[in-house]
């Protein structure tokens, strides 16, 4: 199960720049269109490993998104708020 809405999935930036290749990985049910143009406010919440930066998106936007040291995100995930 996907629980973001699209992730940039790369192991690591040294990776990236090496094969030049991201992975992009897009739920189905997603409402999250990145082909169409359109006018975005977009977030990011940055910060080190387990220092609570799903909690504060959770804590935000009202999601419920695990969190903890079990969890972890591969890449970059994007979460569509209407």
């Amino acid at each position: 199960e996907m629980l973001y809405d699209a992730v940039l999935a790369f192991e690591s930036l040294s990776d990236f720049l090496t094969t030049g290749e991201i992975e992009f990985l897009q739920a189905a049910e997603s409402k999250f269109d990145f082909t169409k143009e359109s006018r975005y406010r977009i977030v990011a919440v940055v910060g080190l490993f387990d220092k609570g930066k799903t909690w504060l998106t959770n804590k935000l936007f009202g999601k419920n998104l695990p969190s903890g040291k079990l969890c972890s995100t591969r890449g970059i995930s994007f979460l569509w708020i209407e």
